[in-house]
């Protein structure tokens, strides 16, 4: 909701870009929120209803909470080890980023009527057409 700004004319003068990131950051901390209230009393719930007493049961489901965490934190370190000892770790990053930038760049150019140019998005339409991605005609009518 905090981004349908971008939508109308008049109010897309508000839409800058450190607009739309803080928005999008409040977003994000008020899902998470709301999620983690939400899962972690059903969580306390169950170890209740198992049979623990309430502080048992938030003992536990705090220790599997943090858990979790540490579990996730382990393994984005193991990957990201294992991308080093195989020489690719930066490679594959900024690869992604390029391509991520560039693939970005020509659904702008596909899907706008303006005359934006991007270099390298003609080879990205054709290789997306060929692929079967994008309907080669419209993609023709809208670049032509």
């Amino acid at each position: 909701v905090g981004s349908i700004a971008v939508f109308f004319p008049k109010l897309s003068v508000l839409a800058t870009a450190p607009v739309l990131a803080s928005s999008l950051g409040f977003a994000t901390g008020v899902m998470l929120y709301v999620s983690l209230v939400d899962i972690y009393g059903k969580s306390q719930d169950g170890f209740h209803k198992s049979g623990q007493t309430e502080e048992k049961s938030f003992t536990y489901t705090s220790l599997t909470f943090f858990a979790g965490i540490f579990l996730m934190k382990g393994l984005n370190v193991a990957i990201h080890a294992i991308l080093r000892l195989s020489g690719n770790d930066e490679d594959i990053v900024e690869r992604g980023m390029e391509e991520m930038v560039t693939r970005n760049a020509a659904l702008i150019v596909v899907t706008d009527n303006t005359d934006i140019k991007v270099e390298g998005a003609e080879e990205i339409q054709k290789a997306d057409a060929a692929e079967g991605d994008v309907d080669e005609e419209a993609t023709e009518s809208r670049t032509a």
